[in-house]
């Protein structure tokens, strides 16, 4: 059995080559399914936005100043020159404390006539390095806020992928559906296009009929007026084709030729396949979990709102060490965190808005938006499954149409055949020929409607827990 739906499948597939070439070339090639594709990337980005605050961060500053300027005093006091290198280091962590490594090296050269008054060496180095850290105790507690807003990032991604992709199954679905179309009418052309032949035979032969005596010369005049009918219905065939084609080719930015479109029976086909590749993929419903994330996302956003109404409560201790050494080459490499000459600070700072007007004015914003994204995800639930019921009754029907519209068509060939014969005996009239000839062309337009209909309902069914590209 199981090597039987391996060639089933494989049958199938190369049955509708052309159908999935198409479908592979859409996914490639359509401008709104690569602008997708963008989003899905950007917010992928966001997450490494946020995740990125955390990374060590290095700054450094190298300044000169010569100093020699005029000054009301008779010694300009600041006179000389001087060099200053400043390297810092600074980290932050996901539990919500930051710390720093400042480095600061200073070289003054000072002025001759300073050192004359004020005495002291030609050149003076100072080192200073100090070690901070500072921490929320409020809002960013333990990384409270960090986490809420990395986790809005990752839901925010969620939401975009999930989305994207439900957008790309419906470009699909539309893809598919106008590919469906325009088979549909080079069926509908085609089935024209032999009236159009049968119509023209019927003429010539009435035309020998009335030379012979056999006919009427109204019979003429009706089988031409026949014939001039069925050509219009051609043309009026071929604008609908070319129309059908035209919004086909649009999908893929190229005019698509008629021989890459494929009868309606391989399309058929091809949902044999799919249904078979369909029970082995993971089941989602797109827009739902879109959906959900979206209301994860504003929930978080809520809690958010919620920790900026907190006020603002930091705690901050610091280290500091200084050094005066006329040869310090070594600062850097040893460091001097350890020196006799140091500063400790430890403090607290505190900030809070009285009214928190906008504080207040975002959280109202941030619940509103939450609630309508609830009610946007049971809309959902609910419109889904109502949809889900009703193209399957549809399909039902459209199946039990398309079996009725096979039988007509047989019953229509087979009334031409016997009505062809009779009217060479001359045991029916020319309209009664006429009237069998529309009624097989009508049973066939209707039945090639039918397959169009039915294959568009069934891969809008599965487009719903499905996502299509997976199952070309």
């Amino acid at each position: 059995m199981k090597y039987f739906l391996i060639l089933t499948i494989l049958y199938s597939i190369n049955s509708s080559a052309n159908f999935q070439q198409l479908g592979k070339e859409f996914l490639e090639k359509n401008s709104a399914v690569s602008n997708l594709l963008g989003n899905v990337i950007k917010a992928d980005q966001g997450i490494k936005m946020i995740e990125s605050t955390l990374a060590t961060k290095i700054t450094s500053e190298v300044n000169y100043l010569d100093n020699n300027s005029d000054s009301a005093n008779a010694v300009n006091f600041a006179a000389g020159k001087t060099t200053s290198f400043d390297l810092n280091f600074s980290k932050a962590t996901s539990w919500g404390g930051v710390f720093s490594l400042t480095n600061s090296y200073e070289k003054v050269i000072q002025d001759p006539s300073r050192i004359i008054i004020f005495g002291g060496d030609p050149e003076i180095s100072q080192f200073r390095q100090g070690f901070s850290f500072s921490t929320s105790l409020t809002r960013n507690l333990f990384g409270a806020e960090f986490d809420l807003n990395h986790n809005s990032s990752i839901m925010n991604a969620e939401y975009v992928d999930a989305f994207s992709k439900h957008s790309v199954n419906n470009l699909f679905l539309q893809f598919a559906q106008a590919y469906s179309s325009a088979s549909l009418h080079k069926s509908l052309y085609s089935f024209q296009n032999e009236a159009l032949k049968r119509a023209k035979k019927r003429l010539a032969l009435v035309k020998r009929r009335v030379s012979d005596g056999i006919n009427l010369k109204a019979d003429l005049f009706r089988a031409e007026s026949a014939t001039i009918f069925q050509e219009e219905q051609l043309d009026q065939a071929r604008q609908d084709l070319n129309q059908a084609v035209f919004n086909l080719s649009n999908t893929i930015h190229r005019r698509i030729n008629l021989e890459e479109l494929e009868e309606l029976d391989s399309l058929n086909m091809h949902l044999e396949s799919m249904d078979l590749i369909n029970s082995k993929t993971e089941k989602e419903e797109l827009i739902v979990r879109a959906r959900k994330y979206f209301a994860d996302q504003q929930e978080i956003n809520r809690d958010l709102s919620e920790r900026q109404m907190l006020p603002e409560f930091n705690f901050n201790a610091a280290y500091q060490t200084n050094d005066f050494d006329a040869n310090s080459s070594t600062v850097f490499s040893e460091g001097n965190l350890g020196g006799d000459r140091n500063t400790v600070s430890v403090g607290v700072n505190f900030i809070y808005n009285f009214g928190r007007v906008s504080e207040r004015a975002n959280l109202a914003q941030a619940e509103i938006n939450h609630n309508q994204a609830l009610h946007q995800l049971r809309a959902e639930v609910h419109s889904i499954n109502e949809k889900r019921k009703m193209l399957t009754e549809n399909i039902n029907l459209s199946s039990a149409n398309k079996k009725k519209a096979k039988k007509r068509v047989a019953l229509s060939n087979a009334i031409i055949n016997e009505y062809v014969k009779l009217f060479s005996l001359g045991r029916v009239t020319l309209d009664q020929v006429i009237q069998a000839e529309e009624d097989l062309i009508n049973s066939q337009r209707s039945l090639a409607r039918q397959m169009s209909i039915n294959f568009s309902q069934q891969i809008e069914l599965i487009s719903i827990d499905r996502f299509l590209p997976e199952l070309i």
